[in-house]
């Protein structure tokens, strides 16, 4: 081989090298800028994707305060219904009060008319009464404190009387007005026996009785006293 072709085979080599060099030095170059484009492509994406969500995010805000608000119109539909409603029954319920205040007044008519008319016969049974009173003045009365009954036939007074009945009038007539439980100290019987007792011997006319206070008190009356006087006699 002469020097020139080994020159020309060294020159080739050479530039091989260079342009090798040369090819690889724009790939690197070219791989860097690849690396920063794809970098900032990731980062637009990013960047878009965060603007993405935060849009997603207020839609859905949005979304729900339009929910929020659709459901406060429904609600203040259904308010507003009720309302409505209970409009309608205050009417009917005023219109019953004003029926019911017409009744009412009628009835106060009524009422009034009534008492004029109490209010005249008052007046009637109060001279009644007047005149009542005056009848009453003038007849004589044995007194309020003593109740009396019919009086009975004289001469038969004393003749259905038994012994002891008798010993009781005997007793009244000697020692005055006296109760039932002092009479039952006097003839020996029970409590109930004497007080049948005296009020049969009342109520067949023999005693009076007063009855301001309890027990009874019983006395003899005038005539029963004088027959049995005439009976001692």
């Amino acid at each position: 081989m002469t020097w020139e072709m080994w020159l020309l085979t060294l020159g080739s080599s050479v530039a091989m090298i260079g342009a090798a060099f040369y090819y690889y030095k724009k790939g690197a170059e070219a791989q860097a800028e690849y690396e920063k484009a794809r970098e900032t492509i990731e980062d637009v994406i990013i960047s878009f994707n965060r603007e993405l969500q935060g849009h997603e995010e207020r839609l859905s805000l949005v979304s729900y305060k339009a929910e929020a608000a659709f459901s406060g119109v429904e609600e203040l539909s259904g308010t507003l219904k009720t309302h409505g409603k209970q409009l309608e029954e205050s009417q009917k319920s005023l219109k019953n009060i004003e029926k019911l205040k017409e009744t009412v007044t009628s009835r106060l008519d009524e009422v009034s008319a009534k008492v004029e008319e109490l209010g005249r016969k008052q007046g009637v049974l109060e001279e009644e009464l007047a005149k009542i009173r005056k009848t009453v003045e003038q007849k004589p009365s044995v007194g309020p404190e003593i109740e009396t009954v019919i009086p009975i036939r004289r001469e038969t007074a004393l003749a259905p009387l038994n012994k002891t009945e008798l010993e009781v009038l005997k007793i009244l007539a000697e020692e005055g007005e006296m109760s039932a439980p002092e009479i039952k100290t006097r003839i020996n019987l029970s409590r109930e026996h004497t007080a049948r007792l005296m009020r049969k011997l009342y109520e067949a006319g023999y005693l009076e009785r007063k009855t301001q206070r309890l027990p009874y008190i019983y006395k003899i009356k005038d005539e029963m006293l004088e027959l049995l006087k005439k009976q001692s006699d």
